[in-house]
């Protein structure tokens, strides 16, 4: 759960400012209620949490989270400004989501070492290039 807290974090302030509510609220307001529902839709589909994940992420028991994504189709079906938001709020996450990628230690050392090598032959190159753009330069001059 750790490895996706930036995710969660995203995801409700995504919600929270096209909604402008705040998802955490403990009260029952529809507002609330509609917009932790999307936010479950989308941790259950997009990021494949499970019930559990889900609904620690919101302070809520499993059940609750169940009933949600099981109530979400008719929900929007029958609420138009929901249906819209709800598209709304899909695309934003699917466009910033890969922003929060989160990374191992390890995997970033790993990363970290590939891209050093990189950068080594890179800057080789360019010192191979150089020096043939000069060679090529003085014959051009003495030419």
């Amino acid at each position: 759960m750790k490895k996706n807290t930036a995710k969660i974090i995203a995801l409700k302030a995504i919600v929270n400012s096209i909604l402008e509510i705040e998802v955490d609220s403990p009260r029952r307001a529809d507002a609330l209620i509609k917009g932790r529902a999307i936010c479950y839709k989308i941790m259950r589909d997009e990021m494949c949490f499970t019930y559990t994940q889900i609904g620690k992420a919101f302070n809520k028991n499993h059940a609750t989270i169940v009933h949600a994504y099981n109530e979400f189709p008719y929900m929007i079906k029958f609420d138009r400004v929901m249906s819209h938001n709800y598209n709304t709020i899909k695309e934003l996450w699917a466009r910033e989501s890969g922003e929060y990628e989160n990374f191992e230690p390890l995997e970033l050392k790993k990363n970290l070492k590939r891209l050093s090598e990189q950068y080594n032959l890179l800057t080789l190159h360019v010192e191979v290039l150089q020096s043939q753009m000069k060679s090529l330069q003085r014959q051009a001059l003495n030419n």
